[in-house]
Parts: structure tokens; C-alpha cells; sequence
């Protein structure tokens, strides 16, 4: 097959376009990552030996990415993971008498579009008066989880806790000329207990308006 066939074929396929529209995407595609690890541990100075040590590590976020879809519409979505593990030694002879873990895990998910146009009203006198005016629309869900674990000589860890939560708001915000502005904003939070086998529900709506002379 030539290359001019070849190129022919794209075009009957439209793999040109195809390519096009991945390479855009790419480009306006912002991956990130972070890491970080801390160990920390205390000593008793009259027996010399270990009283506690602490091991954190954070992947804030284990991966994070920044999507514009367009000039005035972006989201941004990270997963993010943290781990703390605290062990604790008998005083006299040093050897392991607790542990700790805490883990969590959460996802976030956020949305914004801003809109702005300038109006124009006419009126008598003063003819044609420009305004303008400004939107923002913001939406956030976030959904995490919380976990404690205790093991005790036997190094075997058992479930002490473990919460859930998901959660959803919105915020509207509206600007007309800099004297007046106003918004919308509501948040709706979900929340269980896994170990106490306990719900709450929260749900909030709020509205406000300013205006400046």
C-alpha cells in the first residue's frame, strides 16, 4: 500500500480527526502525584530501649489530574491514600505490647464553570449602560474512608472503627456590576458508622444576596 493510499484511508476513516482530538485532549491534560513518608520514635533514656515509633506515609494525591474542557468548564478529580501505623514497647525489656493502624482512603471529584457577558440596558437620559455580569458554578463529591485497627501482643490487628462518608455541594454564584451579587449553595453529606451501625443525613440549603451603595 503507497502512502498516498494510506492517507487516503484516513480520511475515509476519519482517523485524522480521531488523532487530532486525542492529541487536544492530551494536551490539556495536567496528571500529578505526591508522596511522602515520616518516621518518628521515642526511646527511654534509663533502659535504652524503644518506647514508640511511628510510621505515616500520605499519597495526597496518589493521583491527580486537571481536565479543561473548555475556556470556561475545568474538572479535577484526585484519589488520595494515608496510612499511620504506631507500635509501642514494653519500657523494661523492649519488647512489642501494642499497635495501631489508622487508614484512609477518599476520592474527590470537582466541577466549575464560570460564564461572563457583558449586557447593556438603555435607559432615558443616560442611554446605553453597560453591566457585567458574572456566574459561577461550582459542584464537589468527595467519598471517603476511615479505618482504625488495634492489634495487642498477638500482632493479629482487629477492626476498631471504620466511617464512611459521601457528600455532595453546590455553589451558584452570581455577580451583577460590583454593587450587586448573590448565590445559591447546598450541601447533602451521608455518613455511616460501619462498626456502630450508625447513619446521619445532613442536608443544608442556603441563600444570600448583597448589595452595596
Amino acid at each position: 500500500i503507497s502512502l498516498r493510499q494510506l492517507r487516503g484511508l484516513e480520511k475515509i476513516w476519519g482517523l485524522n480527526k480521531i488523532q487530532g482530538f486525542v492529541n487536544s485532549f492530551i494536551r490539556r491534560f495536567t496528571p500529578k502525584t505526591g508522596y511522602s513518608r515520616r518516621v518518628s520514635e521515642s526511646r527511654d533514656l534509663s533502659t535504652g530501649f524503644l518506647s514508640g515509633r511511628t510510621v505515616a506515609t500520605d499519597r495526597n494525591p496518589l493521583l491527580g489530574v486537571t481536565i479543561p474542557i473548555k475556556k470556561a468548564l475545568s474538572i479535577t478529580a484526585s484519589i488520595s491514600a494515608r496510612k499511620t501505623q504506631r507500635e509501642d514497647f514494653n519500657k523494661i525489656n523492649g519488647a512489642p505490647s501494642r499497635a495501631t493502624r489508622e487508614k484512609g482512603r477518599s476520592l474527590k471529584m470537582n466541577t466549575q464553570y464560570r460564564f461572563s457577558s457583558p449586557k447593556g440596558i438603555r435607559l432615558p437620559i443616560f442611554g446605553k449602560i453597560k453591566l457585567r455580569s458574572t456566574i459561577t458554578l461550582t459542584v464537589s463529591v468527595i467519598k471517603k474512608i476511615d479505618e482504625s485497627e488495634q492489634a495487642l501482643e498477638d500482632g493479629i490487628f482487629e477492626l476498631q472503627s471504620k466511617r464512611e462518608s459521601f457528600s455532595v455541594s453546590t455553589n451558584i454564584t452570581y455577580s451583577f456590576s460590583t454593587q450587586v451579587s448573590g448565590g445559591v449553595s447546598s450541601r447533602w453529606v451521608d455518613t455511616n458508622d460501619v462498626r456502630s451501625q450508625r447513619k446521619t443525613h445532613t442536608r443544608e440549603l442556603r441563600m444570600y444576596a448583597e448589595m452595596r451603595f
